[in-house]
């Protein structure tokens, strides 16, 4: 009976519980894969959030169960799963702080607000580098009740990945224009 009870504990506690190898282990690959993930993101990013489709929500939904399974190791267990949580999160936290202070932090941030459109002509340079196509801006502008080009100023491809849209006959003030690449001279 005793024997029962001790085998029962152990099938519950390997469902629950990790080795100090384990939490290495789990650990090592949260900050390697939370570093890849990052970089994904840094690099597309923006696009996936501004052309949101079917195939980009599939892709980002695939690296994050890659990338989940991936930290588990062998056999996923509760520790294990809120050991890389709080791995993921320190991380973030660190990454935060950290990226501050980064040199490269400049060329890396393309969290400035740019210019897409100006007057009609497509900034195709900026399409480029931040890998969107004109038929995903066209796409994007007729979600956003777009009927012609003649009433639009600027398409704004903002930090978080959506567009802002501002008609031809309106400026943007000085406070809202700071920070914004590529917005034509008065």
């Amino acid at each position: 009976m005793v024997r029962d009870d001790v085998l029962m504990m152990e099938r519950i506690w390997s469902h629950i519980g990790i080795t100090w190898i384990g939490v290495v282990a789990v650990v090592c690959s949260t900050v390697v894969l939370y570093g890849a993930i990052t970089f994904v993101l840094r690099v597309w990013g923006r696009r996936l959030q501004a052309s949101a489709s079917s195939l980009s929500l599939a892709l980002l939904t695939l690296l994050g169960a890659i990338a989940a399974r991936a930290t588990l190791g062998d056999y996923p267990t509760l520790l294990g799963g809120l050991t890389a949580i709080a791995t993921a999160l320190v991380m973030e936290r660190l990454f935060g702080a950290w990226s501050r202070f980064l040199p490269m932090r400049r060329r890396w941030r393309s969290r400035d607000p740019v210019v897409l459109l100006s007057g009609g002509v497509v900034q195709h340079d900026e399409l480029a580098r931040h890998r969107m196509t004109e038929a995903q801006l066209w796409s994007e502008l007729r979600m956003k009740g777009i009927t012609d080009l003649q009433g639009v100023g600027l398409v704004i491809l903002e930090p978080r990945g959506r567009l802002s849209v501002v008609p031809a006959d309106r400026r943007l003030s000085p406070r809202l224009a700071a920070g914004v690449v590529g917005l034509p001279a008065d």
